[in-house]
């Protein structure tokens, strides 16, 4: 925030590719999750508490930084 301490701004939903064993490719509100290899995880963004121009559900919010 303004004051320079924490704010909550989005949230990442994970299923571990180990835990779906088999089943279809996981949704929530109504978006598909994507695979991210890093974390062997498909994983869910949203921006709940900061806007996205690229979307509330993009990976990357331009307007936020963790300088």
């Amino acid at each position: 925030d303004h004051r320079g301490g924490l704010k909550l701004v989005a949230v990442e939903y994970l299923v571990f590719a180990d835990d779906l064993q088999g089943d279809p490719i996981p949704e929530l509100f109504g978006q598909q999750f994507h695979f991210n290899p890093v974390v062997d995880a498909w994983v869910l963004h949203a921006w709940i508490g900061q806007h996205n121009p690229n979307g509330m559900f993009a990976d990357w919010n331009p307007n936020v930084s963790c300088d």
